[in-house]
């Protein structure tokens, strides 16, 4: 076993990144001196209808038609995918082209939930409040854009290039 003795690493993440970093550092003390894990979870869950519900229960606080619209309108998403025009759809996202279907819906649904998670629910609910199918769709195509595809598809996360540091 050798120890790193001119470069001290210190691994760093939030959220499941922040487990991901103590665990890290656990598994591999010598290749480490510390590890940050802001807000690591504590459980990590594959399927967690629990986070659903709390999106729900939080978009309904501002009334019911905040969580219908965002609900309506990704069903409509899901069905344009399925369509003859899913590719088209999925070309207005840069870099979509590289996701399956059910990793741009993972890549669409955060996009939206992030904005009821990290505090900006009564902006996307009063932004939703009377709109039409067709404007909502718009509405939340905007919001999409506003983030990067490339945390969700496996043709981006395939990159499996590591260094070792003596």
């Amino acid at each position: 076993m050798y120890k790193i003795k001119n470069n001290p690493w210190i691994s760093i993440g939030g959220s499941y990144p922040g487990a991901l970093s103590a665990w890290y550092r656990y598994k591999y003390p010598h290749l480490t001196i510390g590890a940050i894990a802001s807000s690591a979870v504590i459980n990590a869950f594959a399927y967690y209808p629990q986070f659903d519900e709390q999106m729900y229960l939080s978009a309904n606080k501002s009334g019911d038609y905040c969580w219908k619209a965002i609900n309506d309108t990704s069903s409509r998403v899901e069905d344009i995918l399925k369509s003859k025009d899913g590719a088209n759809f999925k070309a207005q996202f840069t870099g979509a082209d590289k996701l399956s279907d059910v990793e741009f819906l993972f890549f669409w649904s955060d996009a939206i939930v992030e904005k009821i998670q990290y505090g900006s629910r009564t902006q996307l609910c009063d932004n939703v409040k009377g709109k039409s199918a067709d404007d909502l769709l718009k509405y939340f195509i905007t919001i999409g854009k506003e983030n990067s595809v490339t945390a969700y598809g496996s043709y981006y996360l395939k990159n499996d290039t590591y260094y070792t540091y003596y």
